[in-house]
């Protein structure tokens, strides 16, 4: 199989980790992946062809919006020379540009949607781009052949939100990735983890709020481990609130340190406000570290007791569950064990099955 995938660059983050994940997934399949993007991946392999992808220049707007248009030529160009059997994107900003290539070919197009983000884009403050995302959103999902969400919660409000036919969309969850399935050989210690992106939507603000709360009766460290633009709001927190050598920041991390950081957290917090299916709360079940979260339905939908969920923006309810959390350790422990046989299948296999498996409008 032939396939054409876009993206204007690989970032830090675990919606490029699953990215990778799934191209070398059709790799491993033997498909020819075909990719539009101003950056080579980080990946090599005979079947994997870079078709490089720069940004308009000279014109005032936003990176993305210089680059959709260049795509956008450059795959109708392919498109001519080059018979694809599958466009597969990830993210409605570049199904947008697989409509163009779907419109004009009649190729199918299949959508990974990895969260909500028009509750994203509310959330950081960028109101003026949620009825633009949104029309684009209208196209590529009318456009895509199949849709597929990581969470029930997502998939929800896609259907309800663009009167999308429920047999359009699929849901796989995330996976327990295997490398993080059994913990790092490390010794378990005492500090708390955070791990993701630093952005408000993640929720760090709220965990830094809790945490100043109770780090005195806690008597732990908390390490977050991430980079992101809030990250000099952070600082300054820790700072003027006196928590110095309490709260560290250790910056991003390679994977095989994610792993060994995550193994050695006696708890993982996961305090945001809008999530996909969050991959640092399944790494962290796979770690056998206990986690608990923030009541949305995307956690919700992984850790499913009412014992390892808090308030949502909540710094005391948050505050409140971490405490609990140690003093009821071993009953939070063994739930936590419990859900992560939930999400140990072949995820790689589940997403190839999903892309064979449709058939062009």
């Amino acid at each position: 199989m032939k396939i054409l995938t876009i993206c204007q660059e690989i970032k830090e983050g675990g919606f490029y980790d699953r990215y990778l994940s799934l191209i070398e997934a059709m790799l491993e399949q033997g498909w020819e992946v075909h990719y539009l993007s101003a950056a080579e991946f980080p990946i090599k392999h005979p079947n994997l062809r870079f078709h490089k992808t720069s940004p308009i220049r000279g014109i005032n707007a936003p990176l993305f919006a210089r680059f959709m248009p260049s795509a956008v030529l450059r795959g109708m160009y392919l498109a001519r020379k080059q018979a694809f059997d599958r466009i597969v994107v990830f993210g409605s900003a570049y199904g947008f540009i697989g409509w163009a290539l779907k419109k004009t070919f009649g190729i199918p197009l299949v959508t990974f949607l990895r969260a909500d983000l028009l509750e994203n884009l509310r959330i950081q403050g960028r109101q003026k781009l949620v009825k633009p995302t949104s029309v684009m959103q209208k196209f590529a999902f009318g456009a895509s052949d199949k849709i597929i969400v990581n969470i029930s919660a997502v998939g929800d409000k896609v259907r309800s939100r663009y009167n999308i036919p429920e047999k359009k969309v699929s849901l796989i969850h995330n996976d327990i990735p295997p490398e993080f399935r059994k913990p790092a050989k490390v010794r378990r210690g005492r500090d708390i983890g955070f791990v993701g992106v630093l952005e408000k939507r993640k929720g760090i603000d709220t965990l830094l709020k809790a945490y100043q709360k109770v780090h005195g009766e806690l008597g732990r460290r908390l390490v977050i481990v991430g980079s992101g633009p809030m990250r000099k709001d952070i600082e300054e927190f820790v700072k003027s609130h006196g928590l110095s050598g309490k709260v560290v920041l250790a910056g991003w991390k390679p994977r095989t340190e994610i792993k060994r950081l995550m193994s050695s957290f006696s708890l993982l917090v996961a305090p945001s406000l809008s999530e996909g299916c969050p991959n640092t709360v399944l790494e962290a079940l796979g770690c056998g570290t206990p986690c608990i979260g923030s009541d949305i339905p995307e956690i919700r939908e992984i850790l499913g007791h009412d014992e390892l969920l808090f308030a949502p923006g909540n710094s005391y309810d948050t505050g409140k569950r971490i405490l609990e959390a140690f003093r009821k350790y071993d009953t939070v422990k063994s739930v936590c064990l419990e859900r992560k046989e939930r999400f140990v299948f072949d995820w790689k296999q589940a997403c190839i099955e999903a892309i064979e498996n449709i058939r062009a409008r």
